[in-house]
Protein backbone atom coordinates (compact mmCIF):
# COMPACT_ATOMS: atom_id res chain seq x y z
CA UNK A 1 0.00 0.00 0.00
CA UNK A 2 1.20 3.56 -0.65
CA UNK A 3 0.69 6.88 0.10
CA UNK A 4 0.65 9.09 -3.08
CA UNK A 5 0.30 13.40 -2.39
CA UNK A 6 -1.17 15.49 -5.31
CA UNK A 7 -0.11 18.64 -4.84
CA UNK A 8 -2.30 20.88 -6.79
CA UNK A 9 0.29 24.43 -7.91
CA UNK A 10 -1.81 25.10 -11.22
CA UNK A 11 -2.83 28.95 -10.16
CA UNK A 12 -2.00 32.07 -11.36
CA UNK A 13 -2.38 33.98 -8.75
CA UNK A 14 -3.85 37.03 -10.40
CA UNK A 15 -4.76 38.89 -6.70
CA UNK A 16 -1.50 38.99 -6.48
CA UNK A 17 -0.60 41.13 -8.87
CA UNK A 18 2.94 39.51 -9.50
CA UNK A 19 4.72 38.56 -12.75
CA UNK A 20 4.85 35.07 -11.79
CA UNK A 21 2.35 32.87 -9.63
CA UNK A 22 2.15 32.64 -6.68
CA UNK A 23 3.23 29.66 -5.72
CA UNK A 24 6.32 30.27 -7.67
CA UNK A 25 7.30 33.67 -5.31
CA UNK A 26 10.52 33.14 -3.40
CA UNK A 27 10.09 33.08 -0.06
CA UNK A 28 13.63 33.34 2.10
CA UNK A 29 15.19 31.98 -0.96
CA UNK A 30 12.47 29.39 -2.00
CA UNK A 31 9.54 28.83 -3.72
CA UNK A 32 6.49 28.43 -1.79
CA UNK A 33 5.39 25.11 -3.67
CA UNK A 34 8.65 23.73 -2.27
CA UNK A 35 7.77 24.68 1.14
CA UNK A 36 4.55 22.65 0.04
CA UNK A 37 6.61 19.67 -1.40
CA UNK A 38 9.19 19.45 1.53
CA UNK A 39 6.18 18.67 4.14
CA UNK A 40 5.33 15.77 2.07
CA UNK A 41 9.33 14.89 0.86
CA UNK A 42 10.07 14.34 4.46
CA UNK A 43 7.42 12.47 6.00
CA UNK A 44 7.90 8.53 6.01
CA UNK A 45 4.49 7.75 5.03
CA UNK A 46 4.47 9.62 1.39
CA UNK A 47 5.49 7.33 -0.94
CA UNK A 48 5.50 9.54 -4.28
CA UNK A 49 4.29 13.18 -4.81
CA UNK A 50 2.61 14.10 -8.30
CA UNK A 51 2.35 17.77 -9.29
CA UNK A 52 -0.35 19.71 -10.98
CA UNK A 53 1.21 22.66 -12.81
CA UNK A 54 0.04 25.38 -14.91
CA UNK A 55 1.53 25.27 -18.65
CA UNK A 56 4.37 26.73 -19.02
CA UNK A 57 5.64 25.72 -15.49
CA UNK A 58 6.81 22.00 -15.49
CA UNK A 59 10.05 22.15 -16.41
CA UNK A 60 10.48 24.88 -13.33
CA UNK A 61 9.08 22.21 -11.19
CA UNK A 62 10.96 19.77 -12.41
CA UNK A 63 14.25 22.02 -12.09
CA UNK A 64 12.86 23.16 -8.13
CA UNK A 65 12.52 19.40 -7.27
CA UNK A 66 16.15 18.55 -8.34
CA UNK A 67 17.86 21.48 -6.81
CA UNK A 68 15.78 20.95 -3.34
CA UNK A 69 16.31 17.27 -3.29
CA UNK A 70 12.55 16.02 -4.14
CA UNK A 71 13.40 12.94 -5.38
CA UNK A 72 9.76 11.71 -4.08
CA UNK A 73 8.71 13.73 -7.43
CA UNK A 74 7.19 10.88 -9.47
CA UNK A 75 5.01 13.52 -12.08
CA UNK A 76 3.91 17.00 -13.27
CA UNK A 77 0.47 17.05 -15.00
CA UNK A 78 -0.84 19.83 -16.73
CA UNK A 79 -3.73 21.54 -14.94
CA UNK A 80 -6.93 22.63 -15.51
CA UNK A 81 -9.37 25.81 -16.42
CA UNK A 82 -10.35 25.19 -12.76
CA UNK A 83 -9.14 23.51 -9.73
CA UNK A 84 -11.96 21.06 -9.62
CA UNK A 85 -10.20 20.51 -13.19
CA UNK A 86 -6.55 20.37 -11.82
CA UNK A 87 -7.66 17.50 -9.33
CA UNK A 88 -9.35 15.45 -11.83
CA UNK A 89 -6.36 15.53 -13.95
CA UNK A 90 -4.63 14.94 -11.08
CA UNK A 91 -6.67 12.14 -10.39
CA UNK A 92 -6.88 10.89 -13.59
CA UNK A 93 -3.06 10.54 -13.45
CA UNK A 94 -2.55 8.99 -10.51
CA UNK A 95 -5.64 6.70 -11.25
CA UNK A 96 -3.66 4.49 -13.99
CA UNK A 97 -0.65 3.49 -11.83
CA UNK A 98 -1.93 3.40 -7.97
CA UNK A 99 -3.44 -0.16 -6.65
CA UNK A 100 -7.25 0.45 -5.25
CA UNK A 101 -5.69 0.22 -1.55
CA UNK A 102 -3.47 3.14 -1.90
CA UNK A 103 -4.15 6.06 -0.31
CA UNK A 104 -4.06 9.81 -2.25
CA UNK A 105 -3.86 12.83 -0.62
CA UNK A 106 -4.93 15.75 -2.10
CA UNK A 107 -2.94 19.39 -1.38
CA UNK A 108 -2.79 22.84 -2.14
CA UNK A 109 0.25 23.55 -3.38
CA UNK A 110 0.20 26.91 -1.94
CA UNK A 111 -0.25 26.15 1.70
CA UNK A 112 3.22 25.54 2.84
CA UNK A 113 2.24 24.66 6.77
CA UNK A 114 2.23 20.92 6.62
CA UNK A 115 2.30 19.55 9.76
CA UNK A 116 3.74 16.25 9.78
CA UNK A 117 1.66 14.73 12.80
CA UNK A 118 -1.85 15.75 11.54
CA UNK A 119 -0.53 14.10 8.08
CA UNK A 120 0.29 11.07 9.92
CA UNK A 121 -3.46 11.54 11.68
CA UNK A 122 -4.92 11.57 8.28
CA UNK A 123 -3.06 8.38 6.88
CA UNK A 124 -3.63 6.45 9.49
CA UNK A 125 -7.74 7.53 9.31
CA UNK A 126 -7.67 6.64 5.57
CA UNK A 127 -5.70 3.49 6.05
Amino acid sequence: MKTIAIIVAGGVGSRMHQDIPKQFINVYDKPVLIYTMEGFQKHPLIDEIYVVCIEGWHDVVWAYSKQFGIDKLRDVIAGGESVQESIRNGVFRVESTAADEDIVIIHDGIRPMIDEMVLTDIIIKAR
